[in-house]
């Protein structure tokens, strides 16, 4: 998959996951992917796919706090933990395999942008 097919793909599976979990279809405006013919494409404009990449992950962080707090349950997950396990681990296989395909082509991802837009937001640190 090229890299704006990594990203659509995330957020498709966050979509499709979301929506098993919670038990009702998301909102179709949402969607990464447009129906052409039999077939599903990837949508092509990068700031779209960003918008709905901020959009997807502010309805998981939004699902996650209601199913910890006992609103919401998580029909697909034991646990709610256990859903975030999985798209932490779903999108860190995909992160691994944008960096691969950027190290291929001979753009290494700088160890300041990794520290600034990878580690510090999982350590839930800002520096700027």
């Amino acid at each position: 998959m090229s890299v704006r097919e990594q990203f659509c793909h995330i957020g498709n599976t966050r979509r499709f996951w979301l929506s098993k979990a919670i038990g009702a279809p998301l909102d179709p405006e949402g969607r990464f992917y447009r129906q052409v013919g039999d077939d599903w494409v990837p949508i092509s404009d990068i700031s779209d796919i960003r918008r709905k990449l901020d959009q997807s992950g502010k309805l998981l962080a939004e699902k996650f706090e209601g199913a910890l707090s006992g609103r919401l349950q998580l029909l697909q997950y034991e646990n709610p933990v256990l859903f975030l396990q999985h798209m932490v681990w779903h999108e860190g296989y995909h992160y691994a395999l944008i960096v691969l395909a950027l190290r291929l082509a001979g753009h290494e991802p700088a160890e300041e942008w990794e520290e600034e837009h990878v580690w510090q937001v999982w350590r839930g640190i800002e520096t700027n």
